[in-house]
């Protein structure tokens, strides 16, 4: 029924929250230690993609463990577990390694993603600001 489209809701919406969360704080400290490696001048278009990939890429990292419990929740192999008895069983099932699988899939998607995504936000910033 019309309940199915609102599975896994609650890790969805805790994944992306903390994920949005997590590149905007990091994002300009990450920018500033690029520009510093770069001599301490305020890089370009490739810094600020280095930059949002790698934020996008802690993001993932930090929020893994609650991006498996969502796609358990949604497969419909959650045998009608909450959130929380969805992650007991993947660590008593694969200690704290459950918690990561998909990493390498997801950490590169990501990385491009946020990449393109943070240059774009300085450019844009950069036009809106002259306005």
């Amino acid at each position: 029924g019309i309940s199915n489209l609102f599975v896994g809701l609650g890790p969805t919406v805790v994944r992306q929250a903390s994920s949005v969360g997590i590149r905007f704080m990091l994002y300009e400290p990450v920018k500033n230690i690029i520009n510093t490696i770069n001599g301490g001048e305020e890089g370009g278009t490739l810094t600020y993609m280095a930059a949002g990939g790698t934020v996008g890429g802690l993001s993932v990292a930090i929020n893994n463990p609650v991006d498996v419990v969502k796609n358990i929740s949604q497969s419909g192999k959650a045998d009608g577990l909450s959130s929380f008895g969805i992650a007991r069983r993947v660590f008593s099932e694969n200690g704290t390694a459950g918690f990561f699988r998909g990493l390498s899939a997801r950490v590169p998607r990501v990385f491009c993603g946020q990449a393109v995504t943070f240059a774009a936000y300085e450019q844009m910033a950069k036009i809106l600001l002259q306005l």
